[in-house]
This record gives C-alpha cells, structure tokens and sequence, in this order.
C-alpha cells in the first residue's frame, strides 16, 4: 500500500493557506432536523455531518428520517423503476443498497452515499446491476429530489452532497473490497466466465430470511480483505490487490485535495476539503495498521514503516474532522514531519 504512504507524508505540498472560520453550531433540537433544507445543508459539509455522528440519538434519528424520506426514499424509487424497466430484470427483486467500509454500522449517519443496485438472482442471493443501466437516472432523481439549481450540471450538484453511483468496476473500488466475484465454469460451449457474488439475504434465528422494518432484505456480503484480517496462522490469506488497495485510497484522499485546489476562493469549501482529505487518509492509515497487523499474525515479516510515516499516521488517527478539528493546524504539523 505504498500509495497510502506517498499520499501521508506529502498529504497537502503545493496548497496555499486560506483562511476560513469554523462553521457555525448545529442546533441540539431534534424538531429542527425536519426541515430539508437544514439537512441537505449539513450535508453539504462533511464536517458538520461527523459532528452530528456524536449528537443525541433523537438528533440523529431525526435526521436520518427527513433524509430518507425528503431525498433518497424519491431517488432510490426513481431507480428501481428504471432498472424494473429493462428486460432482464423485468419481475426480479431490485433493489437500492448502500456501500459501506466492511463492519460498519449500517445505521449509522453516513457523511457520504455510495449506492449501488442489486438484483436477485435466486431466492437469498444477490448480484449487482452494472451502474451504466441506472446511474443517469440516479443522479437526475437526486438533482430533482434536492432542489438542484437549472445551470448545475447534474453530477456537479451530487458530488457536492458527496453521493455516488457505484459498482465493482468503479474507479474507487478495490478488488479487495468486493462482493462480486468472477467464477470460471465449464460448459457444453465451453470455459465461460460467470457474474457471481458471496452476498446473501440474513436469516433470523429460526432460519427464515431476515428483513428490516421496512421489508427490505437484510444482506450480507464477504470480501476479500475481511478474510484477511480474520486470517491467522492457521488460515493464512493475503491481499489479492495491495498496490490497487493503497490506490483506492490515495484516489480518495487526493479527490478531496483536488476539490480544494478547486476552490481557493472559497476558504469555507476549502477548508471542508481539506478536512474531508484528512478524514480519507485516515481511513487508509488505518486500514493499513490492521492488514500489517494481521500479516504479522500470520507470520509474514512486514517490515518497519519510516520514523515520519509512523509520526505522520499518528497525527491523521488523531484527527477527527469535525467542526472543531482544524485541517490547517494537522497541515502544519505534518510539514514539520518533513
């Protein structure tokens, strides 16, 4: 994962400093958060929203509901009737799913959407639909549901709430990461290669298949880098992809720097920018202390990480990129590293 390092130890080099105040505080009643506006307004600001992670669960319960209900319920039913639309999938169970890092808690308030589109294929188990038969409409759906101004192009405005139609061919999407596999089968026509996936519908304790409050599926999916860092001794597994890994996340630590480049005239988007990159980083940083880890359990040598990577990630592990963390002091203190 040497991109991970490259992108730590030269994490803001060639980005003047601009001066931006701290965004304003977010209200403490739950009541306000059922209004849109407020919401898509905190969503804008990637900060904010991780401030709100650590609010009153009345707070977040609030604004997770408004969301659904005021903005994805509306883009999620546009591209289901979309994709029910296309022959292959007429009268197949489709639905709208949420792309989280592997053990996250899917409840959680989540500063950014990676959706994706699933159909079932048997009863329990799930593939993806490729982003190219829904994406458009995704986007249009969100850019109607969120009140996009007429001269905004319609990715523009949700790549500002930071929302993405994605799947495993993605540029961000790591081999390691996936659901979605690729199996060789023999035919009558001979060797083919066949679309599958290791995601299946949960069941409850009596084995029927689980379903949330609302009557949608509850899915689980393996990937790759899971069993790595279940692996042991025992059961050694490795990264398939570590150089593609490391990418994926310097691609989303130095996507947020490019934003920043983008807006040095504006030092309140700016700063969110940077702060966004940091947060990106962090997750590398850590993704990396645990695959190391599980390596050396494995009894692979991992070898030691320079002094000032180490005092680098320890800054970035630290930084909790909230409306109180301040992106230009972590800048100065990892120019220091050298």
């Amino acid at each position: 994962m040497r991109n991970v390092l490259l992108l730590v130890l030269g994490i803001y080099s060639g980005l003047p400093a601009v001066a931006a105040e701290a965004p304003a505080a977010l209200p403490t009643n739950p009541e306000a958060y059922r209004n849109t506006d407020l919401v898509l307004s905190i969503m804008a600001d990637s900060r904010q929203v991780r401030t709100l992670k650590n609010a009153d669960e009345s707070v977040r319960e609030v604004f997770i509901q408004t969301l659904r209900s005021s903005v994805y319920d509306q883009v999620d039913e546009a591209v289901l009737s979309r994709v029910r639309s296309l022959p292959e999938y007429a009268g197949k169970q489709v639905m709208v799913h949420e792309f989280r890092t592997p053990g996250s808690d899917p409840n959680d308030i989540n500063a950014d959407r990676d959706a994706r589109v699933l159909v079932e294929v048997e009863q329990g188990r799930w593939l993806e639909v490729p982003r190219q038969d829904w994406e458009d409409t995704f986007y249009e759906a969100f850019g109607e549901a969120s009140g996009k101004p007429d001269n905004v192009d319609v990715r523009a405005h949700a790549d500002r709430y930071r929302q993405l139609a994605t799947d495993r061919v993605h540029r961000e999407a790591s081999l390691d990461y996936t659901d979605q596999t690729l199996n060789v089968v023999d035919t009558y026509a001979g060797r083919r290669l066949i679309r599958d996936s290791t995601i299946v519908q949960a069941r409850d304790a009596d084995g029927s298949l689980a379903f949330d409050d609302g009557g949608r599926p509850i899915l689980a999916g393996e990937s790759n880098v899971q069993s790595v860092l279940a692996a042991g001794p025992e059961n050694r597994s490795r990264l398939r992809d570590a150089e593609g890994l490391g990418y994926m996340y310097f691609e989303k630590g130095d996507e947020q720097l490019r934003k920043a480049a983008d807006f040095i005239a504006d030092p309140e988007i700016n700063a969110m920018h940077r702060s966004e990159a940091a947060v990106q980083i962090r997750k590398g940083v850590r993704s990396l202390d645990n695959l190391r880890a599980s390596y050396t359990r494995q009894g692979y040598d991992v070898g030691q990480l320079p002094d000032n990577f180490q005092q680098a990630s320890r800054l970035i592990n630290a930084y909790q990129g909230d409306m109180d963390a301040d992106p230009f002091a972590l800048e100065r203190q990892l120019r220091e590293l050298g």
